[in-house]
């Protein structure tokens, strides 16, 4: 999901059960591009799965983004497995308030 404020571009990536660490963000060419990997649960002795309907594995993931984001100021954190960037906008994108005369 990819939300637009005045200000920025916030997009909500849900990543349940990824690591901070198997994930990737980037800013290039005006896409954000988001690489992963979900891993697999380790097997345990005497143990046997009677079903499996994660999906595990890499993951890539391209989104086409307006010429108005400044790249250097891109975050993201991770919340509870929802993975949250925000791309700010450059100050030429942004509204302006003119008066009327």
């Amino acid at each position: 999901d990819i939300q637009e404020t005045d200000d920025e571009l916030v997009a909500y990536v849900s990543l349940p059960g990824v690591e901070k660490k198997d994930i990737n963000v980037e800013v290039t060419d005006n896409a954000l591009i988001l690489r992963g990997e979900r891993r697999c649960h380790e097997e345990e002795s005497g143990k046997t799965w009677l079903r499996r309907e994660c999906s595990y594995g890499s993951f890539y993931r391209a989104f086409d983004l307006p010429s108005v984001v400044d790249s250097k100021k891109v975050k993201a954190q991770d919340k509870n497995g929802i993975l949250e960037i925000h791309l700010p906008k450059i100050e030429q994108a942004k509204p302006r308030h003119v008066n009327v005369e």
